[in-house]
Parts: C-alpha cells; sequence; structure tokens
C-alpha cells in the first residue's frame, strides 16, 4: 500500500517560520549568554584590578611608613639571621651607610642572642621590648629595645628597635645618686655618733689639763683637746655637708690658725723633716670657714711630707 503525503504551501511556509524564529531565540539566548559571561569577567577583572591597586597603594604607604618611620626597622629571615632590609633610622642608629654594613653589624650579634630572639618568634610569633647590646660602625656598643612580629607566610619576621642608650645611662646615674644619697645617711648617722664620742674626749682633756702642773703632760693633754676639737669640727663639717648647708664664713686670723695647725701637725711629723715657721705678728684677716681652711693647711702639709721620703726642711709662711 502506498501513503502519499501533500504539504501545502502555506504548511510549508509556517514550518520554516516556526524554525527561522526558534533558530533566532536560541540564538539571542546563545548571544545574552556569553555577554553574561562577559559582563562577569570584566567585572571580575574590575575587582581584581581595584584590589592590586588597592594592593599597590597599602604597599607604597608602608613602604613611606618603613623609610621615613623615626625608630630603626628591620627584616630579619624567620629561618636565619639575615637582614633582608633596613630603614634609613636603623642605618643612623647603627652609624653605617650601606645595608651591607647593617648585615656585618648584625653578625657580630653573639649567636645566643640571635637563637633566643628567633626561639621566641617561632613559638611565640612577637617580642616586645627585648634589650640587647649592638656593637656600632664606631665600635661603641649601644642598648637596643627590640620588638617585633612573625610573617610566617612571607618568611621573614620585622623588628623595630630603640636606641635607649641615654635612657640606661640615665637609669645608672639615677642609681648612682639614690647610692650616694643612702651613703649620705650613713656617714651622716656615723658622724653625729662619732662626734657624741670627740665630745666627752675634748672635755676630758681641758678638765685634766687644769689639774696637771706638769709643763709636758698640760702639753699632751693640750694637744689632745685640740686634735678633738678639731675632728668635732671635721665631723661637723661633714655633716653640713649631707645636709647641703654651706660654711659659715667669718673673719679669722690667718696667721693664728696657721700657728694652731703647726702645733698640732707637727707632733705627727717625721724626726728627719724640720719645720721653719714664717709667720708674721701682723694680723691678716680672711673671710672663709674656720674647719675647712684648717683642712686645706693640713692638707697642703701633709702633700708637702709625703714629697720629703728622705725628709728636709718645710718652711711654713705667710
Amino acid at each position: 500500500m502506498t501513503v502519499t503525503m501533500t504539504i501545502m504551501p502555506d504548511t510549508a511556509v509556517n514550518i520554516l517560520w516556526t524554525i527561522g524564529v526558534g533558530t533566532f531565540v536560541l540564538l539571542l539566548l546563545a548571544v545574552g549568554f556569553i555577554l553574561a559571561i562577559v559582563q562577569s569577567k570584566r567585572r571580575e577583572m574590575a575587582a581584581k584590578q581595584r584590589e592590586l591597586e588597592e594592593l599597590a597603594k597599602s604597599e607604597l604607604k608602608y613602604r613611606n611608613l618603613f623609610e621615613n618611620s623615626l625608630a630603626g626597622m628591620v627584616r630579619l629571615s624567620s629561618d636565619s639571621w639575615d637582614v633582608l632590609e633596613a630603614n634609613r633610622a636603623l642605618l643612623e642608629m647603627l652609624g653605617v651607610k650601606t645595608q651591607k654594613e647593617v648585615r656585618q653589624i648584625f653578625e657580630t650579634i653573639p649567636v645566643t642572642d640571635r637563637d633566643q630572639i628567633l626561639t621566641a618568634f617561632k613559638n611565640q610569633g612577637t617580642i616586645k621590648n627585648l634589650e640587647i647590646t649592638v656593637r656600632r660602625f664606631d665600635t661603641t656598643e649601644a642598648c637596643i629595645s627590640f620588638s617585633g612580629n612573625l610573617f610566617a607566610e612571607k618568611g621573614y619576621v620585622e623588628g623595630v628597635l630603640i636606641d635607649v642608650t641615654e635612657r640606661k645611662r640615665l637609669e645608672a646615674k639615677q642609681l648612682r645618686a639614690h647610692r650616694i644619697e643612702s651613703i649620705g645617711v650613713l656617714a651622716s648617722g656615723m658622724a653625729h655618733d662619732l662626734k657624741n664620742l670627740l665630745v666627752p674626749v675634748k672635755m676630758a682633756a681641758e678638765l685634766l689639763q687644769r689639774k696637771q702642773e706638769d709643763k709636758n703632760s698640760r702639753s699632751m693633754l693640750t694637744s689632745i683637746g685640740q686634735s678633738a676639737e678639731q675632728s668635732i669640727s671635721l665631723v661637723q663639717q661633714v655633716l653640713s655637708f649631707v645636709r647641703g648647708v654651706e660654711g659659715l664664713h667669718v673673719p679669722l686670723h690667718a696667721g693664728e690658725l696657721l700657728r694652731r695647725v703647726l702645733a698640732v701637725i707637727q707632733e705627727n711629723l717625721p724626726p728627719n723633716i724640720e719645720v721653719e715657721s714664717n709667720i708674721p705678728n701682723n694680723p691678716a684677716f680672711v673671710m672663709g670657714d674656720e674647719t675647712q681652711l684648717r683642712q686645706v693647711l693640713v692638707n697642703l702639709i701633709n702633700n708637702a711630707k709625703d714629697a720629703m721620703a728622705d725628709g728636709g726642711r718645710l718652711t711654713v709662711g705667710l
């Protein structure tokens, strides 16, 4: 049996039209999809470009901060002690001009200090105010406060170094001042007690001198009394110095003061030294503190005595 199908012209046109419209729609959809992908890629590329620009700005900002920081900054390899980069402030702090010289200085830091710093970074990830000693290019030593953070993903340590040498010097100076102050308090107490011990000696010498008729005994007691009096004056001078009180400046008879000093000190001079005094009887007055002037004269005579080891003549005069 034979089947014959006849397509009418209008039907053929409708079929072709339907196929054409469908194809066109599919083509439009494909173009739209492609355009959407292109737009997405463009937005993605634009976002990446903005990220790169922001990263570049951030890097530039950080670079300016690194280079212009007033504190010394350094980048060290986290696996070794290699100096990757140092800023200008650190170069000035160490007294060098090149990165190579910075590396040379960091190589002189003791291995124990290096290991301590790197171990602390690996264990804690950060260090704050660790003080190390660094030898500058001119061989002088500087006390450096080291702080920093570990950037493990980048493989380096970034540190901030501050020179605290002057601060340590001032702290040591202040500590010495406190020690001197403590010594002053101790000396004040000792001087006060010593003065209390010397006063009875002076009084006893004066009382015994009145009762003695022997000339030599009276002379010895006079010497004891004068020595005790001078010792009391010296103790009083120490007390005045500790308390910050200046000596009392009054008119003094220079000749009489020198005679009293010679009368006491002659007994302590060796026999091979002959003392010759040339002190005029005319009064010669000076302004000063009697205890301080007496001590000056005693020191001068003792210095002259020490310079005459073989003996000789010591001339004292005004």
